[in-house]
């Protein structure tokens, strides 16, 4: 039973480890991209997803994958993540590249920059639609965002959905710690009061024994008193009776025993003499 509770408690403290592991991990790799740093300390460039034109199925509605495989270190360090979507004469195509903020893509300056999601707007101008976005993470214009309100709620509801997740796979473990943590506890208080119940046994029987082997002794001794007082008085006379010591049977260092007898008749009496 013991072991039963010590190995739940260490796969909780186990699976709590690496619920911290991971978590950690995750936000070590999300500082290091938010800052780019490179081991050894040099900044690098930014990670974009960099396919060029290539046609794409994404409307331009809701949110959508840039299905690009190529992933591009940004040539200048100042360089961020831009995405073109364009429809003409039919044709829908998306450009994922690197791009220098300070200057203009297809002739249009780019204001959202800082954006750390690439959200899609609207440029007016001839030949069909253009949308384009920029934005500041490692690739971040792999997922391209048309509406940015349904976006939000998408995401909110994602993250209630992580939150719902996350409690209902805590809140069992915590549960079962508790439940462990109480019966462990009722099992000590248990296993104590058994234990003082055995000692208090034990001591009440050792009471008991110490004073049965007294009053056997008590007993023996009044009866060695009353069998010499009846000895004494065997022929109801306060006189001694004659008796006559025969032969020697042993000797010791404080005593001598004799074998006697009445002068009257023979009996095999002992006589302690020191």
């Amino acid at each position: 039973y013991l072991c039963l509770m010590y190995g739940t408690c260490i796969l909780i403290y186990s699976l709590l480890s690496i619920y911290l592991s991971i978590y950690l991990s995750i936000s070590f790799v999300a500082e290091y991209r938010e800052h780019n740093i490179f081991s050894g300390g040099f900044k690098m460039g930014k990670l974009c997803k960099f396919c060029d034109v290539k046609l794409t199925t994404c409307t331009n509605e809701g949110h959508c994958c840039s299905n690009c495989n190529i992933t591009s270190i940004c040539e200048h360090k100042n360089e961020i993540c831009a995405a073109v979507w364009r429809k003409y004469n039919g044709n829908v195509t998306l450009e994922t590249i690197c791009h220098d903020p300070t200057l203009e893509l297809h002739g249009y300056k780019l204001d959202d920059v800082n954006s750390k999601k690439c959200f899609m707007k609207e440029k007016k101008g001839a030949g069909g639609l253009l949308y384009m976005c920029s934005c500041k993470d490692d690739e971040c214009n792999d997922e391209i965002i048309f509406s940015e309100s349904k976006y939000i709620t998408s995401s909110t509801e994602v993250k209630y959905v992580i939150a719902l997740v996350a409690v209902i796979c805590l809140v069992p473990l915590l549960v079962i710690t508790i439940a462990v943590i109480i019966i462990f506890y009722f099992y000590r208080v248990q296993r104590r009061r058994k234990l003082n119940k055995a000692w208090e046994k034990n001591v009440k029987s050792r009471k008991h024994k110490d004073c049965s082997d007294v009053c056997a002794i008590m007993l023996d001794d009044d009866r060695s008193d009353i069998s010499s007082t009846c000895a004494n008085n065997i022929n109801h006379n306060t006189e001694l009776l004659p008796i006559e010591l025969d032969t020697l049977v042993g000797k010791g260092r404080f005593a001598e025993v004799y074998k006697a007898k009445l002068k009257q008749n023979t009996s095999e009496q002992a006589i302690w003499t020191a």
